[in-house]
């Protein structure tokens, strides 16, 4: 081990809540179990410990991964030759306040669920398909039975030195099993488009979109942006956008795939509960557009 992660070692084991090893075998930690060991393994139990954790391991210059319960992931027979920052067990657990829950995000999605259910908040069970924890199905928007994450993620959230402290919404958990609806609009990269790119990101922007891998090399987010590879038309519909995203949300993010779609020179439709407006492109198709969604009252 280099002498700067044996020094850092010592260093996070003098932290109070804070597990510290080295040369622990990744594999038992993934869905896998497969996969050699990471040269410092640390394990925080409590917020300070994280970002304590987090101001050390940047201070030092040395390579950092973070671990959650470990779904999907293949790790090499080689390991990790940095630290493994480690969300699961140790920082799990949520607390309910009325109809909301704070979250930590090493909580395993299904016993969340079973709580809430047990609570009577329903609509949070078409989630039970996701086999690990919130804070890894945060980033990546993770989708069960065709619903999202950020279906039920509350827009607010306070990041602490890249450790994002989600809240869920208890009124946002209480929709039913058949109101529980699915983005199948634009921007979704649908078949037939072809990857042209990225550009900054912008209010309104779909979640899916979102170039996760990039942003954790930068501190600005980025949108993938696609071209249709046939010229295909694009229905820009209302009401096939989650409804618990709200009024407001579901009104932005059309409004931004109408300046994209006029952008790209595409054809689309738009369908709102009180006006249809046919497929077309041009300039006076985007203002008729934007003034329909401007007047939209839901």
């Amino acid at each position: 081990m280099p002498p700067e992660l044996r020094e850092l070692a010592t260093h996070l084991s003098s932290i109070e809540q804070v597990e510290v090893e080295t040369d622990k075998p990744l594999g038992p930690c993934t869905s896998y179990r497969i996969g050699g060991p990471t040269a410092v393994w640390a394990a925080p139990r409590s917020e300070e410990g994280i970002r304590r954790v987090l101001a050390a391991v940047h201070a030092a210059g040395v390579p950092l991964f973070i671990l959650g319960r470990g779904s999907n992931l293949l790790v090499s027979d080689r390991g990790w030759q940095g630290v493994t920052l480690y969300m699961g067990e140790n920082f799990s657990g949520w607390e309910f306040h009325d109809e909301e829950a704070a979250v930590r995000a090493g909580t395993l999605w299904m016993d969340l669920i079973r709580d809430a259910v047990d609570r009577g908040m329903g609509g949070m069970e078409l989630m039970a398909g996701i086999p690990g924890g919130i804070g890894g199905a945060n980033p990546l928007d993770a989708t069960a039975f065709l619903e999202e994450v950020w279906g039920i993620e509350e827009v607010g959230r306070e990041t602490l030195r890249g450790v994002e402290t989600t809240r869920y919404a208890g009124s946002l958990l209480k929709y039913s099993f058949a109101e529980a609806g699915h983005d199948k609009a634009a921007g979704m990269a649908p078949s037939g488009e072809d990857f042209a790119g990225v550009r900054p990101y912008q209010a309104g922007d779909a979640r899916k979109l979102i170039a996760w891998r990039l942003a954790a090399r930068s501190d600005e987010l980025s949108v993938k942006q696609f071209e249709a590879s046939g010229g295909g038309d694009l229905t820009l519909d209302f009401d096939a956008l989650a409804p618990s995203i709200g009024l407001e949300q579901r009104l932005s993010r059309l409004t931004r795939w109408v300046l994209d779609a006029d952008a790209s020179r595409m054809r689309y439709s738009l369908r709102l509960p009180d006006a249809v407006i046919d497929m077309s492109s041009g300039a006076q198709h985007r203002d008729r557009c934007l003034t329909a969604l401007a007047v939209c009252k839901g």
